[in-house]
C-alpha cells in the first residue's frame, strides 16, 4: 500500500513539475493513470503539497484541493490534477502548452466520464474562505476552473482553459458522444431502461403541451418528474388541475422541455447549436431548470453560457443572473465587466443597461469593494456571498 501511494505521489509530482517526459516515464513504469489520490481536509490550504515556488517565494499553484469537512477524505482521480496543472500555467504560453501535452497523455488511459464528489476547490491564493464545492466529471471541472475569478498570481484571461475543455471534448467525440456532455454514471442496462421510457406514451400519466407546438404533446411520468423536481412534486400532490388530469400546459418551447426531460431521464444534455441559437437556447433552458428546480442542469447551463459570453451579450447574461439569483453567473459577468470596462462602455446598449439597472450596478460596486478588500487581506465577507441579487 505504501509503495502504491509512493508511485501516485511520484506521478502527481511529475505533473506538478510540468514535465511530459516525466509523466511518460511513469506510464512506462506501469503507473495506472486511472488511479486516484486521497485528498484530506484543507490539505492544500494549510500545508500545500505543491513544492514549487515562484521567485517571490509564494506558491505558484493557485488551485487548492480539500475534502468538504474536517475528518473526511475525498478520492480524486489523477486526471483532475492534470487539469488543475493546466489552470496553474495559464500565465505562460510555453508552460501552458507543456501542461496540455501532459493532459493529452491521459486521453488513452482514463475514463473521461469519471467523477469526483464533495471536493472543495479554491484558486484565490490560499484564502480558504473563497473555496467552492465541486462535484462532477473532468469536462465540468475544466469549465469550473475556467469560470472562477482569477487567483492572486493568475492572469484574468481564461481563454486558454477553453483548450483544456476542447481536449476533453475531442476525446468524448471520438467515443461516439458528440455534442453530449455526460453528467452521471449509471449501468448501461439502467440507462437503456430510462431511455426507453423517455417520451414514450406507454404507461405515461403526464402530457406536456408546449406553446410553440401544441400539436406535438410530450409524454412523461409523474413518478420520475416528482422525484427529480420539488416543483413537480408539489404540482402532483396538490389540488391542482394538473394533478388530476395529468396535462401540463407551458409557455416553454418544445426543444427546451425535451432537453429538460432528457436530462432528468438520462443525465445527458446537448449543446450543439450554432451561435446565436445556442446562446438563446441555453438561456431558455437555464430559466426552465431554475423554475423547475433542477439544480445540476442549471449549473451546467450556467457553465455553457460563461463559455459563450462576449461583450455583446454580457448585459443580457448579467440581467439573467440577477433574475435567477445565480452567484456563479453574476461573478463571471462582474469579472468580465472589470476586465473589459473600456470596451463595454463604448457599446451603447451596455451604457443603456447600466443606466436602466442601478441596483445591479450597485451590486457590482459592492462586489469590487469586497474583492479589493479580499486582495488586501481584509477580513471582509467573501465576495461570493455579497453578489447575490437582492
Amino acid at each position: 500500500m505504501r509503495y502504491c501511494a509512493y508511485r501516485m505521489d511520484l506521478l502527481r509530482e511529475s505533473i506538478y513539475s510540468n514535465s511530459p517526459d516525466a509523466v511518460k516515464r511513469c506510464i512506462a513504469d506501469g503507473i495506472n493513470l486511472s488511479a486516484s489520490i486521497v485528498v484530506r481536509y484543507n490539505m492544500d490550504f494549510r500545508h500545500s503539497v505543491d513544492r514549487r515556488e515562484n521567485p517571490s517565494g509564494t506558491l505558484s499553484s493557485s488551485v487548492k484541493f480539500s475534502s468538504k469537512s474536517y475528518g473526511d477524505t475525498t478520492t480524486v482521480p489523477i486526471v483532475y490534477f492534470a487539469i488543475r496543472n493546466c489552470s496553474d500555467h495559464v500565465c505562460s504560453t510555453d508552460d501552458f502548452n507543456m501542461s496540455l501535452s501532459i493532459l493529452q497523455l491521459f486521453s488513452d488511459h482514463v475514463n473521461i466520464n469519471c467523477t469526483v464528489q464533495n471536493l472543495r476547490v479554491c484558486n484565490i491564493g490560499e484564502d480558504e474562505s473563497e473555496a467552492l464545492d465541486f462535484s462532477g466529471c473532468p469536462l465540468t471541472f475544466a469549465l469550473f476552473l475556467k469560470n472562477q475569478p482569477s487567483g492572486r498570481y493568475r492572469t484574468k484571461d481564461y481563454s486558454k482553459m477553453q483548450q483544456v475543455y476542447d481536449i476533453l471534448k475531442v476525446y468524448i467525440d471520438m467515443h461516439g458522444k458528440q455534442s453530449i456532455l455526460s453528467t452521471k454514471l449509471m449501468p448501461t442496462a439502467t440507462c437503456a431502461l430510462y431511455e426507453s421510457m423517455l417520451f414514450s406514451a406507454k404507461y405515461s400519466d403526464v402530457t406536456i403541451i408546449c406553446s410553440d407546438l401544441p400539436s406535438k404533446p410530450i409524454h412523461s411520468h409523474k413518478c420520475i418528474l416528482a422525484h427529480a423536481s420539488k416543483y413537480f412534486d408539489n404540482l402532483f400532490n396538490g389540488s391542482w388541475k394538473e394533478s388530476s388530469d395529468g396535462i401540463i400546459k407551458t409557455d416553454d418551447k418544445l426543444l427546451v422541455i425535451e432537453a429538460l426531460l432528457i436530462f432528468i431521464y438520462t443525465g445527458n444534455i446537448k449543446f450543439e447549436m450554432e451561435e446565436p441559437k445556442e446562446f438563446d437556447f441555453t438561456t431558455e433552458l437555464l430559466r426552465c431548470s431554475h423554475v423547475y428546480g433542477i439544480a445540476e442542469l442549471q449549473l451546467l447551463c450556467e457553465n455553457q453560457l460563461m463559455i459563450s459570453s462576449n461583450l455583446e451579450n454580457i448585459a443580457e447574461l448579467l440581467m439573467l443572473a440577477h433574475t435567477i439569483e445565480s452567484d456563479n453567473l453574476t461573478r463571471h459577468c462582474f469579472e468580465s465587466i472589470n476586465s473589459h470596462a473600456a470596451q463595454l462602455f463604448a457599446i451603447p446598449s451596455f451604457v443603456a443597461f447600466v443606466t436602466n439597472n442601478p441596483e445591479i450596478m450597485s451590486d457590482y460596486a459592492e462586489y469590487l469593494k469586497n474583492r479589493e478588500g479580499a486582495s488586501n487581506g481584509d477580513n471582509a465577507e467573501p465576495a461570493s456571498k455579497k453578489i447575490k441579487a437582492k
